[in-house]
C-alpha cells in the first residue's frame, strides 16, 4: 500500500479519536495507519484533510526521540491542491518506511500568511512473529483496479447503503500447508455486535489483500466500531483490528444538545474558537464531536450541558442569558463552588457572595454593585480572571480567604 496523502475540501469531517488536529492558522488534520513493507520494515500511512486549496509548502520531519536535534527523515517540497471535493480527492504520494519503534512526526503546511502545524507520535509494531496485519481502512467502493476509494473521514451520511473495507496480512515464512481464519464486523461502543461477517478461511501467503463490505442501511445514527479478527489456527493466537465510524445525521445525533454544546467560548483552548468559528454547517457539528471526544466524550458534554442550563435559570439577569453574567462564567468554567458564603447589605456596603474552590484555592467574589440583582466580579484570586483595581472599596480585605 503506497503512502498517500489526501485533502478534502468542504466536507463534512469527522475526527475519530486517532486523529490529530493541527495548530495554527491552517488548518488540518491527519490519521496516521501502518502497513506492512517487507522483512521487517512498515510503511507509515499519513491521510491528511485540509481545508483549504492552493499551493502550499509542505514540511515532514522524523524523530527517533523529542531530544534528538537532527530528524532521521526530512522532506520540503511544493505541492498543489486544486479544487476539491467529498468523492473526487486531489493528493499526491508520498512513503515514510520505518522500522518497528515509536516515532515523533511533525507536519507542517503553509502559504503566504497562514500556517499549520501539528507533532504526533506513531508507533510500528515490534513484534518478530510471523504474522503481519495491517490498519483497517474505510472505504465508499473500489475503483476499476479494485483500489479502496478511502474515506478519509470515517463518516457515513445517512442515505450511504455499505461501508467498504480493506486491510492486510502478511505471513513473513508463509506455510501453504497452514490456515488462518478471518472475521469481520461491526458493533456499538458498548461491544454489542450489530453485524457479523461468517467465518472465511485461507491459506498462508506472503501477502494476501481482504476486502468486503457490510450494509449499513437502517443502522440508528451514531458511532460505531468496524472491526477485524484473525485467528492464527498453527500458533493459536488471536488477532484484532479496530476503527470508529460515524452513521447518520450528526445533527440529530446531537439535537438534544444544541444551543450548550456549542457554547465553547469559556473553554476552547488555543486556536480552537477562531477554528470553530470559520466553519459553518455540519463542519461546525463535526468540530464540536472531536473537541468533546478530547474532554471525554458524551459524559463531559452532559455535565457541561447541565452546567450551562443552571446558569442560565439561576443567573440570568433581565433579558441577559444567565451564561453571558460573571456568575454564570465562573461557574460554567470551573463548575460548583464548594461553599458559597453571602454577604447581605449593610450600611456603607453592597450585597456580596465569596465562592471558594478549595481544591484549586480559587476564590471568587462577586458583588451587587450598582443594587440591579446584577452580580459583578469585583475580586479573583487566579491570575488569569480579572479583579477590579479598586476591589477593597466593596470588600473588606480581611475577608478574602485566598491571594493572589
Amino acid at each position: 500500500m503506497n503512502l498517500f496523502i489526501l485533502f478534502l475540501l468542504n466536507i463534512e469531517i469527522f475526527y475519530p479519536s486517532n486523529f490529530v488536529i493541527s495548530k495554527g492558522n491552517l488548518f488540518f488534520t491527519v490519521n496516521p495507519l501502518v502497513f506492512p513493507f517487507k522483512d521487517s520494515l512498515w510503511i507509515s500511512d499519513l491521510f491528511v484533510a485540509i481545508e483549504d486549496t492552493g499551493f502550499f509548502n509542505f514540511k515532514i520531519k522524523v524523530y527517533k526521540n523529542l531530544k534528538d536535534k537532527k530528524p532521521i527523515i526530512k522532506q520540503e517540497k511544493k505541492i498543489h491542491i486544486p479544487y476539491l471535493n467529498y468523492n473526487n480527492c486531489g493528493g499526491f504520494e508520498n512513503q515514510i518506511v520505518l522500522k518497528g519503534g515509536k516515532y515523533f512526526v511533525f507536519l507542517e503546511f503553509s502559504k503566504k500568511n497562514k500556517r499549520g502545524e501539528c507533532l504526533f507520535s506513531i508507533k510500528i509494531p515490534e513484534s518478530e512473529e510471523n504474522i503481519k496485519i495491517s490498519d483497517l481502512i474505510l472505504a465508499y467502493g473500489f475503483d476499476k483496479n479494485y483500489a479502496p476509494l478511502i474515506n478519509l473521514t470515517n463518516y457515513y451520511k445517512k442515505d450511504a447503503t455499505e461501508l467498504f473495507y480493506y486491510f492486510e496480512i502478511y505471513f513473513q515464512k508463509p506455510d501453504t500447508k497452514s490456515t488462518y481464519i478471518v472475521v469481520t464486523g461491526i458493533k456499538d461502543l458498548n461491544e454489542n455486535i450489530i453485524a457479523l461477517s461468517k467465518q472465511h478461511k485461507y491459506k498462508e501467503f506472503s501477502k494476501r489483500i481482504h476486502t468486503g463490505a457490510f450494509k449499513i442501511k437502517g443502522l440508528k445514527p451514531g458511532e460505531y466500531k468496524f472491526f477485524a479478527k484473525i485467528f492464527d489456527l498453527k500458533n493459536k493466537k488471536e488477532y484484532l483490528r479496530e476503527t470508529n465510524f460515524l452513521f447518520g445525521n450528526i445533527s440529530d445525533i446531537y439535537k438534544k444538545y444544541e444551543g450548550y454544546w456549542d457554547f465553547i467560548d469559556y473553554i476552547a483552548k488555543g486556536n480552537e474558537l477562531k477554528i470553530y468559528k470559520k466553519l459553518s454547517g455540519y463542519n461546525k457539528i463535526l468540530f464540536l464531536k472531536r473537541f468533546w471526544d478530547r474532554r471525554g466524550g458524551e459524559k463531559a458534554i452532559e455535565e457541561f450541558v447541565n452546567r450551562v442550563k443552571y446558569a442560565d435559570e439561576h443567573f440570568k439577569f433581565m433579558k441577559i442569558k444567565g451564561r453571558y453574567t460573571d456568575r454564570g462564567r465562573i461557574y460554567i468554567k470551573y463548575g460548583e463552588p464548594d461553599e458559597i458564603y453571602k454577604a447581605t447589605w449593610e450600611l456603607g456596603s453592597k450585597d456580596r457572595e465569596h465562592w471558594y474552590y478549595y481544591s484549586q484555592k480559587m476564590e471568587f467574589v462577586f458583588v451587587d454593585v450598582d443594587g440591579s440583582g446584577n452580580f459583578k466580579l469585583i475580586y479573583s484570586s487566579k491570575e488569569d480572571e480579572p479583579t477590579w483595581p479598586n476591589w477593597y472599596k466593596y470588600i473588606p480585605p480581611e475577608e478574602i480567604r485566598f491571594k493572589k
